[in-house]
Parts: structure tokens; sequence; C-alpha cells
């Protein structure tokens, strides 16, 4: 059987003398209602083959209004005070909001000299200096994991004067289903669901702690960056081999910015600065433009590559 967490990553639930195979009533579903089912926390059973007698857009809506929880506001709420507590700064005191809806981004280094070859480290704080609290819900997040699934951009002046927007190395993420196995002791379908819900739920957990942001930052209130490094391929492809993530946290407060087209790899000046950059999806949508936050630019730093 198959059980999924609340990251959406799937697992098949191996059972004693089970055929590896999913029941053969999924086979008679549409495509869509065979990825919804797959996704969905609790499954629809699909032993009557009631689902498939429906007609093709009919199954996936079924299948999801079903499979959802009354739960799920809990487990939001808890999910945003571990992200509050861990990610988010308080407002300062003397905090005056300066428009509607606004941010202000600043880039803070690690260091300002780095030797050649070496990486730039750095720290993000993207404040809300606006009236209106801003929902930050990301899957995956920036903020978190720091690889190209991001709304920011990094640009490099390297000492040849040409500004170059640096493409974020990728994140090397295992997709491989994973396999519970479960314990000869027990004998009920319930037991067994019961046992394989509980691994899935503190994996999904943590995986979701990982991954996933789920802030509504209020005016004043500051957003920063993880700790995070990337580590050489090798280094990725042994952790994911273990069953770890690829990029596990570290402690501190600054994390490393690896480009997949650019190295600090010549003596001189480097000038470095991002964007946070929410565009209009269509300058016809009035309004969602009036809830768009627009392109934010830090601050430039300096930083200078030596021998």
């Amino acid at each position: 059987m198959h059980v999924s967490s609340p990251s959406g990553r799937v697992y098949w639930v191996e059972e004693p003398g089970s055929a590896h195979a999913y029941p053969k009533e999924f086979r008679r579903l549409c495509p869509e209602a065979q990825q919804a089912w797959v996704k969905a926390k609790y499954k629809l059973p699909l032993g009557s083959g009631f689902l498939a007698r429906l007609k093709p857009e009919h199954q996936a809506h079924l299948i999801v209004e079903l499979a959802k929880l009354p739960d799920q506001e809990a487990y939001a709420s808890q999910r945003e005070a571990e992200d509050r507590a861990e990610l988010v700064r308080p407002a300062p005191k003397d905090f005056k909001p300066e428009g509607r809806r606004k941010i202000r981004l600043v880039l803070i280094p690690k260091q300002r000299r780095l030797k050649t070859g070496e990486n730039f480290w750095y720290r993000l704080e993207l404040q809300n200096v606006g009236k209106e609290p801003i929902l930050f819900d990301d899957r995956p997040s920036f903020w978190k994991i720091g690889n190209r699934f991001m709304p920011c951009h990094f640009y490099i002046t390297p000492p040849d004067g040409k500004e170059v927007r640096g493409n974020l190395v990728e994140d090397f993420m295992d997709s491989r289903e994973k396999t519970i196995v479960l314990p000869d002791h027990l004998t009920t379908d319930e037991a067994r669901r019961k046992y394989a819900a509980e691994i899935v739920k503190e994996e999904g957990n943590r995986r979701s702690r990982l991954l996933h942001l789920h802030v509504n930052l209020q005016p004043g209130e500051t957003l920063v960056t993880r700790a995070w490094r990337f580590g050489t391929f090798d280094e990725q492809y042994e952790r994911t081999k273990a069953g770890e993530h690829p990029h596990p946290p570290i402690s501190g407060d600054f994390r490393e910015l690896a480009l997949e087209n650019l190295a600090f790899d010549q003596p001189g000046t480097y000038k470095v600065k991002a964007t946070y950059e929410d565009p209009l999806r269509s300058y016809q949508d009035q309004e969602w433009a009036s809830q768009s936050l627009g392109i934010a630019e830090s601050n430039s730093v300096l930083v200078e590559v030596y021998k």
C-alpha cells in the first residue's frame, strides 16, 4: 500500500507477502485520478471499484475532497510556529511602515576578503516595511535550502567590469520511492497502517521542516536565510545514498553561494548584490497587481579576492 507524508513524498509500505504493486483497481482510474490518489494522505479504498465507475472528470475531484483532513489547519499552525521561531526576527521598537505593501532586502557578507577559488558566504534579510502582512508559502523554499527554486537572484560584477547573473547550483534531490518494511508481529491491517502512518508522519514533518516555508510576515518583521552549505557533488551523492538530505543545514548564520557559471577565481574586486523578484502575472490583472511586491534590490557588497 502507499502512504503519503505531509510534504507530499510517497512511500510504498511493504507488507509481508506483498506483490509490490498498486491495487489492480488503480489501473482503471484516469491519469489525473491516479496522481491524486497517490498524493492523498489518506487513501480512498479502491477495492469496490466505485471510483472507476465514475466519469473521469469526477474521479480526481472526489479523491481530493475526501482526503482533506480536519487537522490540516492545526498542522499549518504548528509549521508556521516552527518557521517563525527559526527564521523570523521581531520588528524593531521604533519601526514605522513606509507604505502599504513594501519590502527591504539586505545582503550581509560573512567576510569581504576571499582567497582565489573560495566561495562567497552570505546572509539575506527581507524585512516587511509595509503596513500589511506578507504570506510566504514556498515549497521548496529558497530561504531554507538556497537552491535555484527561488524568487531571489544574485548579480556579480567581476574585476573585468561586466555584470553576470549567477546561476545557483541545482539541488541534488533523491526522487526514489522509500520503502518501509513492516515488522512481522503486526498481524492486522489496522496495526500495519498505524505503524506505517507514524513513520511517514515523522519523516514528512522532518522533510517539511527542512524544505518548506509557511510564514505570515507581519509589518516590521524580518525573514532571514537559514545557514546552508552545498558541498561537492560527491558529498551530495554520498549523503543521498545514506538517506540524508544532500545539503543538510549547518550551524551559524551564513550560507554558501555556490554558482554554476561564475567563480571568485581572479584577483581583484568583485561586486555582489541580490534581488527579490515578485513580478506581475499580467498587467491586465489589476487586483493581483495590487498585491505584488515587485522587485526589491539589495545593497551592493564589495569583495576583495587575493591569491
